[in-house]
C-alpha cells in the first residue's frame, strides 16, 4: 500500500538556456507547483507523460512536441512505449 500523500522524487534538470528536463512520470500537480502553468481541472491524466499522450492521442516518437499555454513539451527519450524524459521550454512571446 502507498500513502497518496507520499511525495515521489523526480529528477528535474535546469539547463543553462532556461529549459527544464524532467521525467515523464512527474505529477501534474508538482509541475503546477513549481512552474507558472495551470492544467485543466477536468483532466484524464495525472502525469506529464499522460498529458502528452492525451494531447496527441497516440504513442509519441522521440522529438514529438506538444504546445500548451506558454510552454513547449518535447519528448526527449522513450523506454519502449513509456515517455521517459521531457524537455520543457517557455515559448518566445
Amino acid at each position: 500500500l502507498r500513502d497518496p500523500y507520499d511525495r515521489e522524487e523526480y529528477e528535474i534538470i535546469k539547463k543553462k538556456d532556461g529549459n527544464i528536463i524532467t521525467d515523464g512520470a512527474i505529477k501534474i500537480y508538482d509541475l503546477e507547483e513549481n512552474m507558472d502553468i495551470e492544467f485543466p481541472d477536468n483532466r484524464e491524466y495525472d502525469t506529464l507523460a499522460g498529458f502528452i499522450l492525451d494531447s496527441i492521442g497516440d504513442i509519441p516518437e522521440k522529438g514529438t512536441e506538444v504546445n500548451f499555454e506558454n510552454y513547449k513539451f518535447k519528448v526527449m527519450a522513450l523506454d519502449s512505449n513509456r515517455i521517459n524524459k521531457v524537455e520543457i521550454s517557455k515559448k518566445n512571446e
